[in-house]
């Protein structure tokens, strides 16, 4: 139920950080929605591709 509720609001949050991302997918797994895992696991990678292009032109 908690998992539940904490995913809705999520949906209505954009750009939640990475580390939320991350969390989120375990949580996902330990309730054992897989479609859930999946989508913030892409979510999660997203992010940090994005994150690594940032990270590479702030050293360029």
């Amino acid at each position: 139920m908690v998992f539940t509720e904490a995913d809705r609001q999520a949906r209505q949050v954009p750009g939640l950080p990475l580390v939320v991302l991350q969390a989120a997918a375990e949580a996902a797994g330990k309730v054992g929605n897989q479609a859930r895992v999946e989508h913030y696991l892409k979510l999660r990678d997203a992010e940090q591709r994005r994150i690594d292009v940032e990270m590479s032109r702030a050293r360029s």
